[in-house]
């Protein structure tokens, strides 16, 4: 996603299509539609790449392929009542809670990235 400034030639979007990704310019006049994006790429260098040095390509990928993940299937977002953005594959949502007691079982914490990234998830009793 990008905007339509000037100062992208013809060339960047040739460098970054040859990667296999697809170009998305913003609407035109529309200057806080860049803003999520912006964010999100916020989100990423603070939670995860500024703790890390950085060995080439395939590290980098790794890393970010690591937060996406993290991003969408276990992080609860603010802006969804602290949900998850995609719910996870097998897992329905909780009862509603009609004031009885549900059993606790064991917390179990799962890691990305050598532990910098931390899910937190409770097994039924």
């Amino acid at each position: 996603m990008r905007d339509r400034d000037s100062k992208f030639e013809s060339g960047f979007d040739e460098v970054i299509e040859d990667g296999g990704a697809e170009i998305r310019k913003t609407s035109h006049r529309a200057p806080n539609q860049n803003a999520f994006i912006e964010r999100w790429v916020q989100s990423t260098g603070q939670e995860c790449l500024d703790h890390f040095p950085v060995f080439g390509e395939k590290h980098m990928d790794y890393l970010v392929s690591q937060y996406v993940a993290h991003y969408h299937l276990e992080r609860p977002h603010q802006s969804l009542g602290n949900e998850l953005l995609l719910k996870m594959p097998n897992i329905d949502k909780p009862p509603d809670q009609d004031g009885s007691t549900i059993a606790a079982g064991p917390i179990r914490c799962q890691t990305r990235v050598g532990g910098l990234l931390k899910h937190y998830e409770q097994k039924a009793g």
